[in-house]
């Protein structure tokens, strides 16, 4: 009661229900809420704080098949993860990284993230409004180690919390990575030979399209061939389900597993176009269907006219 100023009434004043200091006399007033003061600080409400939204793109997403699919960020060895999380009002300006085992115990591989991301503030317009936000990079070379593990991120995290469950509630404040796949890259990309009628990569209707691929498939992964459709459409070709397939082998070549594929087709006008790729991994149970020429794992034919 030292502190309070002669004007402080404690009468329930439905008007006088806000507290405010006097910086001549050093005492507390009760004042109208309506009234605007300067403030000195404003602590941030949990209303207001945002959950982390991740962002990150794998070599592709490996997808398990089965009534709850479960899916996996596959990377090489080798290869640069790079991982972002964005917030709103994040009060400290930093997201809290955690590397996780698949148990939801802490990877002694990564005890400190620290040393591996990157935070940065910047003023956006959310909701018509000017607000902070937050982007956090996670980067670091991928390695085995990080298999079957997980990382999430924190827009806040006591030492107390425990891991981020990835269950979509925003009031844990977190987001979870699905687990990563970290494997060793093929020893060789595919060798991809296509029979054309007539240069360049032309066929005639109703002749058979012969090509033929071999690849050194990746961990768990066989030869699958797909055709790509020029309105984005795309379809698998499956050993055991399409009689286009002649021919399957598995041998070994330098030490290493090879797989040889032969593809016959009788080509149709759909096929203008198109383009045939074959791949070093089960592609039938990946969300990523792309194959880009500088690709290891999987080789694509020119568009077929």
């Amino acid at each position: 009661a030292t502190f309070l100023g002669g004007n402080f009434t404690a009468d329930n004043d439905t008007e006088e229900n806000c507290l405010s200091i006097s910086t001549r006399q050093k005492y507390w007033f009760n004042v109208d809420c309506s009234m605007e003061l300067p403030f000195i600080c404003q602590k941030l409400s949990f209303d207001a704080l945002s959950a982390p939204v991740m962002e990150m793109k794998p070599r592709y997403a490996d997808v398990s098949a089965g009534s709850q699919p479960r899916k996996q960020n596959v990377y090489f060895v080798g290869d640069q993860v790079n991982v972002t999380c964005r917030a709103l009002r994040v009060p400290s300006g930093k997201l809290v990284w955690t590397f996780q085992n698949k148990d939801g115990s802490p990877s002694q591989d990564f005890p400190d993230l620290d040393k591996f991301t990157d935070n940065i503030v910047e003023t956006i317009i959310h909701e018509n409004m000017c607000v902070h936000q937050t982007v956090s990079t996670f980067s670091t070379a991928a390695v085995k180690e990080m298999t079957t593990g997980y990382l999430s991120c924190y827009s806040v995290r006591y030492p107390t919390d425990p891991p981020c469950s990835d269950s979509g509630d925003p009031l844990e404040f977190c987001v979870r990575s699905h687990q990563f796949k970290v494997l060793e890259a093929p020893y060789k990309g595919p060798d991809l030979r296509i029979t054309f009628s007539e240069p360049p990569a032309t066929v005639i209707e109703s002749e058979t399209l012969v090509a033929e691929c071999e690849v050194y498939p990746v961990e768990d992964g066989s030869l699958v061939w797909m055709i790509l459709h020029p309105n984005g459409t795309s379809r698998v070709l499956e050993n055991n389900t399409n009689p286009e397939i002649t021919l399957a082998t598995s041998t070994e070549k330098e030490g290493k597993r090879v797989i040889a594929s032969r593809l016959e087709m009788t080509v149709e006008k759909a096929f203008d176009g198109s383009r045939i790729a074959c791949f070093s991994y089960n592609i039938s149970k990946s969300d990523t269907q792309e194959c880009r020429a500088s690709d290891t794992f999987c080789a694509i034919s020119p568009t077929i006219h």
